[in-house]
């Protein structure tokens, strides 16, 4: 019987050694089976909200979130939101009723309303692309302003935020969505990014500048209401609004983008309260581009919070003519900025920031010009400039100085010339135009300046053993401002020449002319046209005269001559009188005819 029984006992020992861990394994399978399977069924929670709750808003965005995190699929009615959303949420919560405009955030507060469309609910009005107001240059949709009973809340969830939120609240998500998890963050396939907090619209910004925002903004809008006249008087924006921004993105590299842009790189709700004045930190800014998030407006209006808080008139053609009126552009002086110079076309350069293109390219006109200027009526050009972040329209004046202000002598010239004149843009709205009105010195030349140098006495033989006197003197001049040609001869007229008594006139002229370019001047070469015997030329006295004349200077810029007057002192040599005739009586000659005496003497 014991012999019988032992091999009982034995196959009892063995499967009490070796199978008890088997079964275990077992059981503790199905067991982790049925808990993963229990998670899987709680998880996400099964909830219900209101058609036009926020819990309700936000329901879309995070649910695309978790389908791309790669958790299983639920059925029925699933709360995807983050189990810790309502630290992002601030003073509001799930609950609060809410408007969802089919416009995104930076979009709607650059949106043109009707009258009619600022009673209405955002998720009513239907927006018309052609109404957004976007303004060049202003890389942010938004700016983000603390209001008193809100603070402003970012958040970046992640795939393993999400679990984490979840876990920290007491839900356990199931086992497979750990791995889902890891795996899309290591891709980065996955992100969402929200803002909540009151945003300030870029109009209401541009409006307060008054400087080239300002300016862009007055004139899109005059560019829009030329074509939506019935806006006129009737045309609002979206000052601000407290609500959400909330964007799903799927890709790393817009991922990443958009957490720089914040400033932001966490996993997990954070509340900050946000203030434009200040520094966030030491990338964070107070505003950034949000053209493609989706809006959340906040609806729960109270006495303090109204709808009609939202909205502000914009200004009609009238304030956009007054406000374009007291502008005054920019002169823009070049390293070799053109004074106004005789003979040579003058222009200046005017710029203005902050309109657009299309209106820079739209037609301008220059009219009511101050006389005195111009010879003739200017001309004006217009067209756009962009550079270095600036923008706005250049405009050239070009005109030929008139001849009056280089006239006369050099010390009454005025230096500098007053300028007024208006230009008109051909845009109109009806009879409303857009003027600017131009008030500018502009800076005269006198040049070229000449001046006789220092001249020298000289003779020239004639025929008959008679002389003409001669001078010669250079001419100084400087030109910097309005260069002389020296490869041609300049000519004169109204040559005078008057001694002091007047009563030994002196008729001279122009000789030669000499091109002296080392020395930047010319010789003057002046020449007596009466001609004397050399005995009665006195060059031990010599005798001042008063040389006037008018020099035609050739210009290097232009085909004009510069007429500029010349005045002087020359010296000459003393003319003696003639000697006096033998006398005569009846023609008789009284001069004693010498008597030649023998010796060779002579007696009279």
């Amino acid at each position: 019987m014991v012999a019988g029984k032992l091999p009982c006992l034995l196959l009892l020992l063995f499967f009490s050694v070796f199978g008890t861990p088997t079964l275990n394994a077992q059981r503790i399978d199905r067991a982790r089976s049925k808990l993963n399977e229990h998670r899987a069924e709680s998880w996400p929670p099964e909830k219900v909200y209101s058609r036009v709750s926020l819990g309700r808003a936000l329901q879309k965005t995070f649910q695309r979130h978790y389908q791309y995190c790669g958790f299983a699929t639920a059925e029925g009615s699933r709360d995807f939101l983050p189990a810790d959303i309502s630290r992002f949420l601030g003073s509001r919560d799930l609950r609060t009723k809410v408007e969802e405009a089919d416009l995104s955030g930076g979009g709607l507060l650059q949106y043109i309303f009707s009258q009619d469309e600022t009673a209405l609910p955002l998720n009513v009005v239907r927006f018309q692309p052609a109404n957004r107001l976007e303004l060049p240059g202003v890389t942010s949709s938004f700016e983000l302003s603390p209001a008193d009973e809100f603070d402003t809340f970012i958040l970046t969830e992640n795939c393993s935020g999400y679990l984490k939120a979840a876990l920290d609240a007491g839900v356990e998500p199931p086992y497979a969505a750990f791995k889902a998890a890891l795996s899309t963050d290591d891709r980065k396939e996955s992100t969402v990014l929200a803002i909540a907090g009151t945003f300030i619209s870029p109009l209401e910004t541009a409006l307060r500048a008054k400087d080239a925002q300002t300016t862009s903004l007055m004139l899109r809008l005059w560019e829009f209401y030329q074509t939506h006249p019935e806006y006129i008087g009737q045309a609002y924006y979206l000052k601000s609004f407290a609500g959400i921004m909330i964007k799903h993105t799927a890709s790393a590299e817009e991922s990443r983008r958009i957490e720089n842009e914040l400033g932001m790189n966490i996993n997990a709700p954070l509340g900050i309260k946000a203030n434009a004045q200040v520094d966030w930190g030491r990338s964070r800014r107070a505003s950034f581009s949000g053209t493609d998030w989706e809006t959340i407006v906040f609806a729960d209006f109270d006495e303090k919070y109204t709808r009609q808080q939202w909205y502000a008139r914009l200004p009609d053609p009238n304030a956009i003519i007054a406000y374009f009126a007291q502008l005054q552009p920019a002169v823009e002086k070049h390293a070799e900025f053109p004074l106004l110079t005789e003979g040579v076309e003058h222009r200046h350069y005017l710029t203005l920031e902050g309109i657009p293109a299309s209106l820079a390219r739209g037609g301008w006109v220059i009219e009511t010009v101050s006389p005195g200027v111009y010879a003739q009526a200017p001309r004006l050009e217009a067209r756009p400039f962009s550079e270095e972040g600036r923008f706005g329209c250049r405009f050239t004046i070009i005109g030929e100085p008139a001849k009056k202000l280089f006239t006369g002598p050099l010390a009454e010239r005025p230096g500098k010339q007053n300028l007024s004149f208006q230009i008109r843009s051909l845009q109109q709205i009806g009879n409303a135009v857009l003027k600017l009105s131009v008030n500018e010195e502009l800076p005269t030349s006198a040049h070229p300046v000449v001046q006789f140098g220092q001249g020298r006495f000289d003779l020239s033989i004639k025929e008959d053993r008679r002389f003409a006197l001669q001078w010669k003197v250079p001419l100084e001049i400087k030109d910097k401002e309005n260069p002389v040609d020296f490869l041609e001869i300049p000519y004169f007229s109204e040559l005078t020449l008057r001694s002091s008594d007047q009563l030994d006139p002196i008729e001279i002229q122009v000789k030669e002319v000499v091109t002296d370019v080392r020395r930047h001047e010319y010789v003057l070469i002046l020449e007596t046209v009466q001609t004397w015997p050399l005995g009665r030329i006195n060059d031990q006295e010599m005798s001042n005269y008063q040389l006037s004349c008018q020099v035609h200077l050739p210009a290097e810029r232009s085909e004009a001559r510069m007429q500029r007057p010349l005045q002087g002192v020359i010296s000459f040599p003393k003319i003696n009188p003639p000697p006096p005739p033998p006398p005569t009586v009846q023609g008789v000659d009284l001069v004693p005819t010498p008597v030649i005496l023998e010796g060779g003497e002579n007696k009279e």
